[in-house]
């Protein structure tokens, strides 16, 4: 059988642990396996492939990098009996054209950041991502408390966001005691807030929000206080949110998500994808919207 996998706007270092996975249970019962990187590059995948990136890294499938993969045709991928779609929203878009246009078999993973999928409780890659950022921000803080300040200072953090990302959110929670936005938003005097934050003895605090809110109007709802405090703003980019290392949660479900694509490859399902919940994979069918273990 020959399978192609596309990597639809991740490039976290989750991915290759997955491919790797994947690839080399696929090549070992006999099939053939292409990473499809440009609409005129299809490599396959062999061997020597697994062996180099284990021995020295990089990058065993790299995001696709044309800047439309829906002008991928149905020739160009009339060449697979089926196809692995990797992604976070705008991959499960591309999975779903792909799917209902062409009629290909095809297989999609959420892989991504924001964990913003509603039809999948977690995302491979979000954990890893949610302990790049509260790492950094922890060393942020062992800075400041080992430094004496005349002034009291407040941190803005900002993190990537997309609707229905939920990691601002859950870095304040991980934390604890961080002022958040979407606190301040509701709330008529901030200087109140930050008050009784430096009553409380500290001599900093974060607040932190994500990229759908602009930092002049965070600065906005701050403008009481900031003649009071000594006021920096850290700002994380996807790059740095990837982390360097993938934690250990992220590495059990890329195995447990490697063993469910097996399956469902060398199976009779048709079309669908692997929804995440408990650091489980499920099969769910996208015709029949039924979950199936």
């Amino acid at each position: 059988m020959k399978i192609g996998i596309i990597n639809i706007e991740s490039g976290y270092s989750i991915m290759n642990l997955l491919t790797y996975d994947i690839v080399r249970e696929l090549i070992h019962n006999h099939h053939e396996v292409y990473s499809i990187e440009e609409k005129t590059n299809v490599k396959q995948f062999l061997e020597e492939d697994l062996v180099t990136w284990r021995s020295y890294g990089g990058n065993l499938l790299r995001c696709y990098s044309d800047k439309d993969p829906y002008q991928l045709s149905s020739s160009d991928l009339s060449i697979f009996d089926t196809l692995i779609v990797m992604g976070g929203e705008n991959g499960h878009r591309f999975f779903q054209h792909v799917t209902n246009q062409f009629k290909i078999k095809s297989l999609f993973i959420p892989v991504s950041i924001y964990n913003e999928m509603t039809e999948s409780k977690q995302s491979l890659g979000y954990d890893s991502a949610l302990n790049a950022i509260i790492e950094d921000v922890f060393k942020i803080e062992d800075t400041i408390s080992s430094c004496r300040y005349e002034q009291f200072r407040l941190f803005g953090i900002q993190v990537p966001g997309i609707e229905g990302s939920l990691l601002a959110r859950d870095v304040a929670d991980a934390m604890g005691g961080l002022l958040r936005y979407w606190d301040v938003e509701t709330t008529e005097d901030l200087s109140l807030l930050v008050d009784k934050k430096i009553k409380s003895g500290n001599n900093h605090s974060f607040i932190i929000f994500d990229e759908r809110v602009k930092l002049s109007m965070v600065e906005k709802k701050l403008q009481p206080v900031l003649a009071d405090v000594s006021w920096k703003v850290s700002k994380f980019d996807e790059a740095q949110c990837m982390g360097a290392s993938p934690t250990a949660s992220d590495r059990i479900l890329a195995k447990k998500i490697a063993s469910g694509v097996i399956s469902w490859v060398e199976s009779s399902e048709d079309a669908g994808m692997l929804t995440l919940e408990d650091n489980k994979a499920s099969f769910k069918d996208c015709n029949l919207s039924l979950e199936k273990n």
